[in-house]
């Protein structure tokens, strides 16, 4: 059985790592950046969500300048 995987933030440090080290054998795996689907955007990404009708969703994104605010 394959499995529908959406890794969201997968262009930072643990999306990459991700995309490196995921097994695609029985996985059918959606990455998507910030511009592709950005979390603070919750009506885009829940329609985008519900588009692909994932098994596991994965959030890689993350705020890593936190002096900054």
């Amino acid at each position: 059985m394959i499995s529908k995987v959406l890794v969201i933030g997968s262009n930072g440090q643990l999306g990459q790592c991700l995309k490196e080290s995921l097994p695609h054998k029985n996985l059918d795996i959606f990455f998507f950046s910030k511009e592709e689907i950005d979390i603070t955007k919750h009506n885009l990404c829940k329609k985008k969500i519900k588009e692909i009708k994932p098994d596991i969703v994965i959030n890689c994104s993350g705020y890593t300048h936190v002096d900054d605010s």
